[in-house]
């Protein structure tokens, strides 16, 4: 068989070709031909490294500096041109230098600022009793931050001021309490009595005022600082600050009581079996201590160290066992909660109200007072009891007896609500 030799195309022939066949931009094979014209293609066992090299000379530079500035985006958005491309790299140089200098100073500064803790009182220098709440995008300045000393003195004068009514904006005590927090955090001295006491003010004003979110803070940083007799081990890691803080009876009772309210506000069924453990936990280990000493003549601090646990496991039981009607229990409970628990019952209300609504209108056809609602449902008065009947996802039917009185008919709202 005669060898028929296969014509070798050219360089130029060969991006013309993919040109055609790949669809490869027009831009890319004018450089390409450019930066090929001239060279003789060998064998590829003849090919070496050398052969391909191109020389850098001011042509081959501008030609590289125009062709890296297409793909280059300017700041509105849209593809730079050709013009000022060397000025403009030069400026991006410049920028990047100063600010690598910029950083590498801001580094020796932070080096050079002393941050000991000075025996557990901070390395803060600052004297003011107010200070607003700023969230730090860097490492704090001695300057700007109050040493333990000047945060009690800041403390105790917001709670003068909270408790004689002189401050009646609840997002000033808040700020002021989360800067005092601040202070203590970044200093690494929250982890004593003070701090605890911090937390768990902070804590009882967030309830007052309904703010579940700063409350929910406070409550994870107690949790964290004070290892209950639930078995609640500290979440910090480190040897130095893992010290568990003693909380008193009273506290630990009523925080504990807060935590299992508040898992059941959040109807998380993990969190709620987690704490009901741990307060049973607690009950139980009191409960022991009792019976050790049975002729104690702190009997009645005893007892009142148990009031807010027994209390909020009684509410779980209530709103674990609604459809057995026990909604009674739970507005029973409701009116005489102890500390703050009230305020988280709040939140526990409205669910109650709606899942016992349909046990009531079953119950008592074929009507019942409205007067006497009030006291089933635990409604402030009647007013709120009518709110509450005149909802759209209720359907009440209501009927007005000869002598004024208001009824709620029970069987027609219940064919309402088929």
């Amino acid at each position: 068989k005669s060898a028929k030799k296969k014509k070798q195309k050219s360089p130029k022939q060969a991006t013309s070709s993919s040109k055609h066949d790949n669809n490869v931009p027009a831009a890319y094979v004018q450089d390409l031909v450019n930066t090929t014209t001239g060279y003789k293609v060998k064998a590829s066992s003849e090919r070496d490294d050398a052969t391909f090299q191109i020389k850098n000379t001011k042509a081959e530079k501008k030609r590289r500096l125009e062709r890296m500035m297409r793909f280059e985006v300017n700041n509105n958005g849209v593809s730079g041109d050709n013009s000022g491309t060397a000025c403009s790299i030069s400026n991006t140089a410049e920028e990047a230098v100063m600010k690598r200098k910029n950083t590498q100073q801001k580094q020796q500064q932070s080096k050079q600022i002393s941050y000991d803790n000075n025996g557990g009182e901070g390395f803060g220098t600052s004297t003011k009793l107010e200070k607003p709440y700023l969230r730090l995008t860097s490492q704090p300045k001695p300057e700007d931050v109050r040493p333990l000393k000047i945060l009690k003195l800041a403390f105790a004068r917001l709670q003068e001021q909270y408790l004689a009514d002189d401050v009646n904006s609840y997002p000033y005590v808040n700020e002021q309490l989360k800067s005092i927090r601040q202070d203590l955090t970044v200093q690494e001295v929250r982890r004593n009595s003070f701090g605890l006491k911090v937390y768990e003010t902070h804590a009882r004003i967030a309830l007052e005022h309904g703010d579940l979110n700063e409350f929910n803070q406070c409550q994870t940083v107690i949790k964290s600082l004070v290892q209950d007799d639930g078995g609640i081990s500290s979440l910090t890691s480190s040897s130095s600050s893992s010290k568990s803080l003693q909380q008193s009876a009273r506290s630990a009772d009523e925080f504990g009581a807060y935590r299992l309210l508040y898992a059941l506000v959040q109807n998380e069924r993990r969190d709620i079996n987690n704490e009901m453990a741990s307060t049973m936990t607690r009950l139980r280990n009191s409960e022991r201590q009792k019976s050790k000493s049975p002729s104690s003549p702190n009997k009645r601090t005893e007892e009142e160290s148990t009031i807010a646990s027994i209390h909020a496991v009684q509410v779980a039981q209530a709103i674990a066992t609604i459809h057995h009607c026990n909604y009674s229990a739970f507005f029973r409970l409701y009116a005489d909660a102890p500390y703050h628990s009230c305020y988280l019952m709040d939140y526990l209300v409205q669910r109650v109200r709606l899942t016992a609504f349909p046990i009531v209108i079953a119950s008592y056809r074929p009507t019942i007072a409205v007067d006497q609602f009030v006291k089933v449902l635990g409604f402030l008065d009647f007013d709120e009891a009518m709110s509450f009947l005149k909802q759209d996802d209720i359907r009440a039917e209501l009927v007005q007896e000869k002598d004024g009185v208001y009824c709620l008919d029970c069987k027609a709202t219940h064919l309402n609500r088929l």
